[in-house]
This record gives C-alpha cells, sequence and structure tokens, in this order.
C-alpha cells in the first residue's frame, strides 16, 4: 500500500465530479418534490458540509494538503488547525459523519417518494442519475481513497482500518 502525503489531481477530480455530481443531483431530485423541499435540503446541506470541515476536517491528516476530495487546502484557509490525534473520535465528529451519510442517501428516498407522488421521465432520470453517479463516486473508494489513506496507515480512520484489514 502506497500511501498519499497528497491525493492526485485525478482522484480529486473524479471525487468531485461523482460525489459533488451526486449533490447538486440531490437538489435537483429532491426539487422535485417542490421548489422549498430542493431549499431545505441545499441548506440542509450546507450545514453538513460546515459540520463536516470544522469538526472533521481540521483535524485530518490532509489539512493544508490535498486530500482525495479537495478540500484540505481550502479548510486551511477558513480554519484553524485541530488534534490530529482525535480524528473521527469525538461524537460530534461521528455525529456529523453520520449525517453526511444521511444527507448523501435523503435523495434516494425523496425521489422515490417522487415517483410514487407522480411519476414521470423527467424524475425517473434524475433518480437514476443520482444512483448512478452516488454509486460511482462511492464504491471505489476503498480502493481510490482508503487504501491510499495516511489516516488509514495511522489507524485513525475506522472505514480505513477496515479496507486496510480485508487487503
Amino acid at each position: 500500500m502506497e500511501c498519499y502525503e497528497s491525493f492526485p489531481r485525478t482522484t480529486v477530480i473524479y471525487n468531485l465530479l461523482t460525489l459533488g455530481g451526486a449533490m447538486v443531483m440531490g437538489v435537483m431530485v429532491l426539487a422535485q418534490l417542490g421548489v422549498w423541499v430542493g431549499v431545505g435540503y441545499l441548506v440542509l446541506l450546507a450545514l453538513t458540509g460546515y459540520g463536516v470541515l470544522t469538526l472533521v476536517c481540521t483535524r485530518c491528516y490532509y489539512y493544508d494538503r490535498r486530500c482525495a476530495t479537495g478540500v484540505g487546502k481550502v479548510v486551511a484557509f477558513a480554519f484553524k488547525k485541530g488534534q490530529e490525534e482525535e480524528f473521527g473520535q469525538t461524537a460530534s465528529q461521528k455525529a456529523v459523519i453520520l449525517l453526511l451519510a444521511v444527507v448523501l442517501l435523503l435523495p434516494l428516498v425523496g425521489g422515490i417518494v417522487s415517483l410514487v407522488v407522480g411519476y414521470s421521465t423527467l424524475r425517473l432520470v434524475l433518480l437514476v442519475a443520482l444512483l448512478a453517479l452516488l454509486v460511482a463516486g462511492l464504491a471505489p473508494h476503498p480502493r481510490l481513497v482508503c487504501s491510499h489513506c495516511k489516516l488509514a496507515e495511522k489507524g485513525c480512520c475506522p472505514i480505513g482500518k477496515l479496507v486496510l484489514r480485508n487487503q
């Protein structure tokens, strides 16, 4: 396993296109239930992102480096570095990571609801596109990211520990 000091730009671009695209698509999917649902989701997404940046990313090894999501350098401009040994350890970090997972999956539920409420080809296409982007972003994540991450190597990341154990 080769751990990166800074992730390759190609990994960052891939993650931005797939996972970032899934977030944009999630807003579009939920907006099918009403503009305010889409706006509410956008606000929830922003608050969750802020929580991840301030609680998790500030404690990451990749703070002020190019991480797999591309935010490591950005976080250093806006927030003070936290204690790296606390990465993934506090209740608030675990809660915001769980919230991020829920926020990423919420549009899938909303997309199914929107299809039940009023089927349209557009709604189906948006839901399929969202699912495709999520799968494309999350399925290769252990191989593209976790298996090259310094936090996994150090044993700080619970997901990274599982990936390394299974290699």
